[in-house]
């Protein structure tokens, strides 16, 4: 059985959609699904879906299953505490799981997508968006 895991990003406001538009046109063309943006993503990770039950387990919805509701505050705490987490290769395979992926394979797309965040927290700051302009989730597909 396959595993996808991502953090989607959608317009609630038109100052949501207008920034999405703006800064992540291109993106938003290879979206997820159309007007949302799929800003990280991984398959077969069951060690980073772990470690991501684990940090954000009170932002768990039970109406959704395994979707996390996040703020733009916890994409910070995604770059700390998930993703620089999986930086060091000691951590790779650990209690939160493993995946078919080696440390290796995944080490550029950890750092691509650690920059990625960061590219959207700069931007949200630069345009004053606010967590009532967007809707961010973690789903998973398991």
């Amino acid at each position: 059985m396959g595993l996808d895991n991502g953090i989607i990003i959608k317009p609630k406001t038109e100052k949501g959609f207008d920034f999405l538009n703006e800064y992540y046109y291109d993106e938003i063309n290879k979206s997820y699904s159309p007007g949302e943006y799929e800003i990280v993503y991984w398959r077969k990770c069951w060690n980073l879906r772990g470690r991501m039950l684990e940090v954000f387990r009170d932002n768990l919805s039970e109406r959704d299953g395994y979707k996390i509701s996040l703020s733009i505050v916890d994409l910070k705490k995604v770059v700390e505490l998930v993703l620089k987490y999986f930086l060091n290769e000691k951590n790779w395979d650990s209690e939160y799981g493993q995946s078919i992926w080696e440390w290796e394979t995944m080490l550029r797309s950890i750092a691509n997508e650690i920059f990625e965040i960061r590219r959207f927290l700069d931007s949200t700051k630069e345009e004053a968006i606010q967590d009532e302009d967007l809707e961010i989730y973690f789903y998973d597909s398991y």
